[in-house]
C-alpha cells in the first residue's frame, strides 16, 4: 500500500511539473508578441509559418503604433481592430478606426520569413463597406463607394 502511494505522488508530482513547464512555454511565446515597435512602416509584425500569416507583435502594439502614424499625417483615424487579408496572393494588413475609415498597407515577405509594413497606407471612408482602398506600389488603387461615386481615398507614403 505505502509504494502504490508513494508510485502515485511521484506521477502527480510528475504531472504538475509537465504543466508548470507547458505554461513557461505559452509564457515565452507571448512574450514574442509583445515586440515593441519604434515605428509603424517597415516593421515587422509577422512571420510566414507553413504559409500562413502568425502575428509576431501584439495587436494593442500595432494598433497604438498606427495612432502615432496617424497623428504624424493628421489622418484622423481612432484604430480600433486590424486583421490579415488576401487580395491576389499579397498579403495586406486592414486596420478599422473607430469613426469608419479603413485603413490598408500592404505586407512585404523578407527572405527570413518576416512580413514588414510597406511604405504606403491608403485610407478611405466612402469605401470603407467595400473593397477600401488598396495600395499599388507607392499609390492607392482607385476605389467607388456603395454609391458608385469615386471613393475619398488618401495615401500616406513615408520612405523609399
Amino acid at each position: 500500500m505505502k509504494k502504490i502511494f508513494l508510485l502515485l505522488t511521484f506521477v502527480f508530482s510528475m504531472f504538475i511539473v509537465s504543466c508548470d513547464n507547458e505554461t513557461d512555454n505559452i509564457q515565452e511565446s507571448s512574450d514574442v508578441t509583445n515586440e515593441k515597435m519604434d515605428s509603424f512602416i517597415n516593421s515587422n509584425i509577422g512571420i510566414d509559418k507553413n504559409g500562413q500569416f502568425e502575428f509576431t507583435v501584439a495587436e494593442n502594439t500595432i494598433l497604438k503604433a498606427v495612432k502615432e502614424y496617424s497623428n504624424t499625417f493628421d489622418l484622423d483615424i481612432e484604430p480600433q481592430s486590424i486583421k490579415i487579408i488576401d487580395i491576389d496572393a499579397k498579403k495586406y494588413l486592414r486596420i478599422y478606426s473607430k469613426n469608419d475609415y479603413v485603413s490598408t498597407v500592404a505586407l512585404v515577405l523578407d527572405n527570413q520569413n518576416n512580413y514588414r509594413v510597406d511604405k504606403t497606407v491608403c485610407t478611405s471612408k466612402a469605401c470603407a463597406s467595400g473593397g477600401g482602398c488598396i495600395p499599388n506600389g507607392s499609390y492607392c488603387a482607385e476605389c467607388y463607394g456603395s454609391n458608385g461615386l469615386k471613393g475619398d481615398c488618401k495615401r500616406t507614403t513615408t520612405g523609399g
